[in-house]
């Protein structure tokens, strides 16, 4: 397909030229993107060499002008005194990606005129294989007097830096000692964005860069670059080396570079940072001082109780934060059972439910039944789910205790009594079992349906046949289910029953099949196969 071009137009006119404007509003609009370290735009597929292949005579752009022609144009604008000319012929040059075009970029990556070498920059970076084919030379350009080429190839580092470099084919030792020095210096660029660019990008840049170029960010103003910093230097190894030199931001005014500095000590717990992560149990900002209780306690750290309970009692306490202490404590101290006890009578619910948990969990003897019953009777749902778990875990409530829950106001706590059934006897698990079978809940009445069918309690066949007329249809399909598997000819007349009084006419199909089901015997499960 030919692109209609006039022959006589020349090269910068051949690309539709934006208005002054139009150009300043697109190079703000990638400010913006670079600023957030990220670039103005994605990279296209990777279209590997580009062969020099040579151009045939009837190769034409429209008009009659072959694209040959076309090229020196542009070229000869490029030696133009008007950089207004030289600069819209870079930006044609960049629709081209044929290696006289991608060569006679990179040359004009040196012109005089900043606004020339950034089109030529735009131009280059605007194609992946671009990009990758000029990274030696766009590199050195971080030391660019323009801070727009700074910003914009900053962005670009790990596309630059990575695969750019990894395709020259030469050690690090010997890579062009302008390239190098420009990527140090660009971590002390006066650009805040440039600066954050090449923070972001360091792991790509590292065999270049020491850590010493990431340490004055921890002194930046701007508390984004101290956090981005400290989670930099937490993936250098060894880290033990990195610690003793952020110790100091335990005193840091930003929360947040406090709370990066805490999770950092808690993944590389050394003696060193100890009096630091205890220091931080009492920081006026509960999440700081929360993080640094769990930090402190999974580091073996605390050994008193009191500063948990300090913290528990702040007004401004974290309840998430909270929940996760009470739940990391270890279970095997008196003390920590004394604290669990006294958190019983705290005043958030999920920091009652979290040490009920607990002490379900770590003192089976801790709770009595008196106890897991009010619990149970608790208008908070996070305190009955956590009192729950004693019904089904400890063992402490016995059947007239079940009996006497089967009457509870809250249908989370009845519908605990059914897998709670399972630690009694068939007779009494029958008992109370019954209790629920005319509960208001469909996913009760399910529940149950189910349990005496599974169970073959005493009457769960006249049980099931009347489930299936029962007002929910899924009880009435897990009452199908259980006679199917189980076919029992004396289901015949709630069967029938069934068919008669359900309107359902899809629903009868189904009761059909059922009944017919019964007079075929269900067959034994094959024996498996000796190997």
């Amino acid at each position: 397909m030919k692109t209609i071009l006039s022959k006589t137009m020349p090269c910068r006119s051949l690309h539709p030229k934006r208005s002054a404007a139009a150009h300043a509003a697109a190079f703000a609009m990638a400010g913006l993107f670079l600023t957030a370290g990220l670039a103005a735009d994605q990279p296209l597929q990777d279209r590997g060499a580009e062969p020099d292949v040579p151009l045939a005579d009837d190769v034409t752009m429209g008009g009659g002008e072959r694209l040959e022609d076309t090229l020196a144009k542009c070229f000869a604008d490029l030696e133009s005194e008007n950089p207004e000319t030289r600069r819209a012929a870079v930006l044609l040059l960049g629709k081209y990606e044929v290696p006289a075009a991608r060569a006679a970029l990179i040359n004009a990556l040196n012109d005089p005129e900043a606004a020339v070498r950034r089109a030529t920059v735009v131009s280059l970076v605007e194609s992946f294989s671009g990009l990758m084919m000029a990274a030696p030379a766009l590199l050195p350009l971080l030391g660019d007097e323009d801070v727009h080429i700074r910003r914009i190839i900053s962005a670009r580092l790990p596309e630059l830096a990575g695969r750019g470099l990894a395709a020259m084919r030469t050690p690090s030792s010997d890579r062009p000692p302008d390239m190098v020095e420009a990527i140090r210096q660009a971590f002390a660029d006066p650009d805040e964005a440039v600066r954050h660019n090449m923070l972001s990008a360091y792991q790509h840049v590292q065999a270049f860069v020491d850590q010493d170029a990431v340490l004055p960010f921890l002194q930046e103003t701007n508390p984004a670059l101290r956090v981005l910093a400290l989670q930099t230097l937490w993936r250098r190894r060894p880290v033990e080396a990195v610690i003793p030199k952020v110790l100091f931001l335990a005193d840091d005014p930003e929360p947040d570079v406090r709370l990066q500095l805490i999770r950092g000590l808690a993944r590389h717990p050394i003696d060193e940072a100890g009096a630091t992560l205890l220091a931080l149990t009492a920081d006026q900002h509960a999440a700081v001082a929360g993080e640094a209780i769990l930090a402190a306690l999974r580091g073996g750290v605390i050994t008193e109780r009191q500063p948990i309970a300090d913290y528990l009692a702040r007004p401004d306490v974290d309840r998430a934060l909270g929940t996760r202490i009470i739940a990391t404590l270890p279970g095997t101290d008196v003390a920590v059972v004394r604290l669990l006890r006294d958190t019983l009578r705290h005043p958030v619910a999920e920091f009652q439910a979290a040490a009920i948990r607990a002490l379900v969990r770590h003192a089976d003897n801790e709770l009595d039944t008196a106890e897991i019953m009010a619990f149970l009777d608790d208008p908070a749902p996070e305190i009955r789910r956590a009192a729950g778990r004693a019904i089904t875990r400890n063992g402490v409530l016995d059947q007239d205790n079940l009996l006497q829950l089967a009457g509870s106001t809250y249908p989370d706590v009845r519908e605990l009594l059914v897998p709670a059934s399972r630690r009694l006897g068939d007779e009494s698990a029958a008992e109370l079992l019954d209790e629920l079978l005319i509960d208001e809940f469909p996913a009760i009445r399910n529940a149950v349906i189910g349990e005496f069918a599974q169970r073959d309690l005493n009457g769960w066949i006249e049980i099931t046949g009347r489930a299936l007329l029962d007002g929910a249809a899924v009880v009435r399909k897990t009452a199908r289910t259980s006679l199917m598997q189980s076919r029992p000819p004396e289901a015949r007349s709630w069967i029938e029953r069934a068919i008669e009084r359900i309107g359902d006419d899809a629903e009868r199909d189904q009761l059909r099949r059922l009944l017919q089901s019964l007079d075929t015997p269900q067959q034994p499960p094959k024996p498996r196969a000796t190997p």
